[in-house]
């Protein structure tokens, strides 16, 4: 009796090669997935309230393009850490707690590095000492995980090297030390000394982007990119150096001769347009601008303004002027996200 043999194409003995090949990496990946520490907020605040995520970990090893985890915009060439940046240098005097992403043991601490607004030679010689991270803090947490956490304000730490720390438990403050232009945190994740995207739990020399991500953030983070933050009144063209210590012009008067409306946001991209306009008690539109923002930004400051020679006016009511400004982006998935801020002057 012969044995009836059934034929298989060739090829498909190449795809099981194929999937068989691929089952170890899965699992390898799976695993280490599943051995990173659950991640939290390194800073005591609310996102997008009292602070706000101001870029990503650049994904993309090749020096002449910069992508974040899901392939957009919101980092910088070279960047391995998440910055979380506070709205100005006032806030940062209050005192904001940074807390430890995890538990784990304190390894390394350096204190002792000022907080302040350096120029770009200052800034390149910190970074020829080492010292760009300004005073940080590495703690260690099982299986080989690392967390780095970088420009704490000076003389603010609450533990020592050797410390074992709680997740959530405060270790210092937001600071401005090292290469710093802004009050900020920068988190670096670690495994084994590899650099880790938190967002998407894949290592960022790997250079891959848009892939469904295995996020270490407990709860997940939103990074969506929209961060206006700050918005205001003034009688000119403010000063945005002052602002971002924390300085707002005066709010105008009955006598003011002119009025501005401004505004602030984070992770600028290129490509976004804004619609920003002033508008009168009556409703009718005394300024307005439509800009495409022509270059990425970490953080941006825009206005429009009107001359107003005849002071503004009031009806013995209160007279109230608007301001709004709104930012239209499409995503790298071709979707289009609007956010707005919007603030009311009142004049008696």
């Amino acid at each position: 009796m012969r044995l009836l043999r059934k034929h298989i194409p060739a090829y498909s003995f190449r795809m099981i090669r194929f999937f068989s090949l691929l089952i170890p990496i899965y699992l390898c990946f799976v695993s280490t997935v599943l051995a990173a520490p659950a991640l939290q907020l390194p800073v005591d605040c609310q996102l997008e309230r009292d602070c706000w995520l101001m870029s990503l970990p650049d994904a993309d090893p090749d020096p002449a393009v910069a992508r974040d985890y899901v392939c957009g915009n919101q980092t910088k060439e070279g960047s391995t850490g998440t910055v979380f940046g506070l709205a100005n240098l006032a806030e940062m005097e209050k005192g904001v707690s940074v807390v430890a992403p995890a538990s784990g043991t304190v390894s390394r601490l350096r204190d002792g590095e000022e907080d302040a607004f350096r120029s770009i030679k200052e800034q390149a010689e910190l970074k020829k000492s080492g010292k760009e991270c300004g005073n940080g803090v590495f703690i260690e947490h099982s299986d080989g995980w690392t967390t780095q956490l970088c420009h704490l304000r000076k003389n603010s730490f609450v533990i020592k090297k050797g410390d074992t720390v709680k997740a959530g438990q405060k270790i210092a403050e937001v600071g401005l030390s090292g290469v710093s232009d802004h009050p900020q945190i920068t988190m670096t994740v670690r495994q084994k000394g590899i650099e880790i995207d938190p967002f998407s739990g894949k290592e960022l020399k790997a250079g891959r982007c848009g892939f469904p991500p295995q996020s270490l953030w407990t709860p997940k983070i939103k990074t969506d990119g929209f961060n206006l933050y700050d918005a205001g009144f003034a009688e000119a063209a403010p000063d945005f150096g002052l602002v971002s210590q924390g300085k707002k012009p005066p709010s105008p008067t009955r006598k003011s001769q002119g009025l501005v409306f401004w505004f602030a946001y984070f992770g600028a991209q290129k490509g976004d347009r804004i619609d920003v306009s002033l508008i009168a008690p009556s409703g009718m539109v005394l300024a307005s601008e439509q800009i495409v923002q022509k270059q990425d930004n970490p953080r941006q400051y825009i206005f429009v303004g009107k001359a107003v020679p005849q002071g503004l006016t009031a009806t013995g009511k209160k007279t109230v002027y608007k301001g709004e400004a709104r930012l239209t982006r499409i995503t790298p998935f071709g979707e289009t996200m609007t956010r707005t801020i919007s603030r009311e002057l009142k004049i008696d």
